[in-house]
Parts: C-alpha cells; structure tokens; sequence
C-alpha cells in the first residue's frame, strides 16, 4: 500500500489517499452501473462522498471504471495529461483529456464538471478488474487551455461527421461519463 502525494503549490496540501480509503459499496455501486455503459465509463464524484472516512474538502474527482481491464495493462501512475480531439462511434468530434501515458481517453466535458484546475489537480480513482487506485495528476492553467484548445476544434468540426474515421490505436475511449451525487 502507497499512500500518493503530488507536488502541489504550498497553499494546498496534497490529499493523502490510497485504495483503502474508497468506500467499497460505491466502488460497487459504480461497477454496476458502468455495466450499462459496456464496462468503460467515468464517475464524477466529490472526494469526500466516496470514502471511508471524514475529509473536509470539496474536491471532486473522476473514477474511471474499466471493467475489462487489468492495472499492469494500462500505466496509470504516469503523470502527463495531454488532449486530442477523438471521434464518437457515429463519427462524430469529441475533445478528450488523455491519461495513463496517452492510453487513455477522457471526455473533456468529464474532466470539466470535476473542476481540477480550482485545485490545481485532477484526482481520479481508477477501478480495474483486478484493482483500484487513487491517482493525482498536476493540472495547471497550460492543460486547462489545452483541453479548452481541443474543445474548440472539436466544436468547429462537429458538421464533419465522418464514421470511417475511427481507428483501432490502442487507447481505450472513456466517453460516457454520469455523475454521483
């Protein structure tokens, strides 16, 4: 068990979390719901409502939920978010965050309602068929307008629906998301 801590201006202190911390009937409760989605979907949630113990924040994070996938298989610890635009499965332009070392891709309207950049973070609790882990990433002003960057070229081309467009290239789209309240 690692406790994670992500260098994060002085004024905000690192939340100090690991798997333990997630309270189990909401992991639960969002692997059955992510079966509607096809076993891939994203959860927003305020960190505080999905543990096992008191923390006073408001601080929401993102849990993906891959059902179909082992941790070794997916580098989640990797630091780096970078954005793309990706197409739906109809074809159309979305814009997505990518995470896990460009694997795999957030929809950016989820990665939005988490609000990272009020912290400076993006918390996500990973849930894969093996296991779950609580991750951190640095989330600066750069990425917020990279990701509203890849929202606005997204937008731009939303008349170009193309379904011939997706490829097979390895990353795993997250695209539905819902929210927990």
């Amino acid at each position: 068990m690692q406790d994670l801590q992500t260098q994060l201006p002085q004024n905000r202190p690192a939340l100090q979390l690991n798997e333990h911390d997630a309270d189990a009937d909401f992991v639960d409760g969002v692997r059955k719901t992510t079966s509607l989605y096809g076993g891939k979907a994203a959860c927003i949630a305020n960190v505080a409502k999905i543990l096992t113990r008191e923390l006073d924040t408001t601080e929401k994070c993102i849990v993906v939920v891959l059902t179909d996938v082992a941790s070794e298989d997916i580098d989640y610890q990797s630091q780096a978010i970078s954005t793309q635009v990706r197409r739906t499965d109809d074809g159309f332009p979305i814009a997505c965050a990518l995470l896990a070392n460009g694997r795999i891709a957030v929809s950016a309207q989820a990665v939005n309602l988490a609000q990272p950049l009020d912290c400076q973070r993006l918390h996500v609790l990973w849930v894969f068929r093996d296991k779950i882990s609580f991750q951190q990433y640095p989330y600066t002003e750069q990425t917020e307008e990279d990701l509203w960057v890849a929202c606005c070229v997204a937008d731009g081309h939303r008349h170009e629906y193309d379904p011939t467009v997706n490829v097979d290239d390895g990353i795993i789209d997250v695209r539905d998301y819902f929210a927990f309240r």
